[in-house]
């Protein structure tokens, strides 16, 4: 019998089996007639479930040191996450290693009979704070077009003059060739930055990337932010004007009460590269400044 191979060496084989890089999650969802298909679609995701695995196998390593293989370490998964509740990791923390360990298991995570902590808007953080005056004296032309675009970090650094054009609409987009889940999509830039947009590529060539740095999501996520709360307000209507409760968001908890405009949602999430309105009610507005809509 051959050497057993480490924790991580098996995490890493059994997690490339199911990568389906270049697939369209859309038409696999079809196919097995679920929203969450079994496979693996982005570069992005396949690293972030790696990422997620190793720490459990680190842990596994250091509690239950005579486990060697992963399928045995499968029982001690809820003990792993009971733990990391323990620790008072942030409930956003905890579903995201229940959800790669239920990936590498192929199984789902209440499978793993954990009482997951309740995942709050309020607890979200990394949107409500914005950089320091220096990272943003550093980096203004890429955080003015962040705030312009909403694009992401890698869409940024992927960003060329021949990406940016002015459509039968009167409005300028930025096209996104391979946004989240590798899907291309038109980015409405805010009136107010088209300025900004159209002079930083004008100083580059047609197929030159504009930037050649890019700050990453996390330091950069408070700007996309600022655009969806920005593009929400020109669009939405305000409460009275939502006659159809089927267009009515109504937020819960310590939002309780408040309406927001579901076409308008729906439309900001898809220029952020999101599918599902929610996202951008608990991650990206700022429903405080959004008061004059109720």
């Amino acid at each position: 019998m051959g050497k057993i191979k480490s924790l991580k060496n098996q995490i890493h084989t059994s997690l490339s089996k199911l990568t389906r890089f270049g697939c369209s999650k859309e038409v696999s969802r079809l196919i097995h007639g679920t929203h969450n298909p079994p496979y693996i679609y982005s570069v992005r995701t396949f690293d972030n479930y790696l990422h997620n695995c190793y720490t459990y196998a680190d842990w596994v390593k250091a509690n239950h040191p005579d486990c060697k293989k992963i399928d045995d370490a499968k029982q001690y998964v809820p003990e792993y996450l009971n733990h990391c509740k323990d620790k008072n990791l942030s409930a956003w923390t905890i579903r995201a290693y229940a959800s790669a360990l239920a990936k590498l298991y192929r199984c789902k995570s209440t499978d793993f009979a954990v009482d997951y902590p309740e995942r709050r808007r309020a607890d979200i953080k990394r949107d409500r704070i914005a950089p320091d005056k220096e990272t943003i004296e550093k980096n203004k032309d890429i955080i003015d077009f962040c705030t312009g675009t909403g694009l992401r970090a890698h869409e940024l650094g992927m960003v060329c003059p021949k990406d940016i054009y002015k459509s039968a609409d009167g409005h300028l987009y930025v096209h996104v060739e391979k946004g989240k889940g590798g899907k291309k999509r038109e980015a409405q830039v805010l009136k107010e930055f088209e300025p900004v947009v159209v002079r930083l590529a004008s100083a580059k060539k047609h197929d030159e990337k504009i930037f050649r740095h890019v700050p990453n999501d996390s330091e950069l996520h408070f700007f996309r932010a600022l655009y969806a709360t920005k593009l929400y307000a020109r669009i939405a209507r305000k409460k009275k004007d939502i006659t159809s409760k089927k267009e009515r968001y109504v937020m819960r908890r310590d939002r309780s009460g408040i309406v927001l405009d579901r076409k308008a949602m729906l439309f900001v999430s898809k220029q952020l590269g999101h599918a599902r309105e929610n996202v951008i009610a608990t991650s990206y507005l700022d429903i405080d400044s959004l008061a004059e809509f109720q």
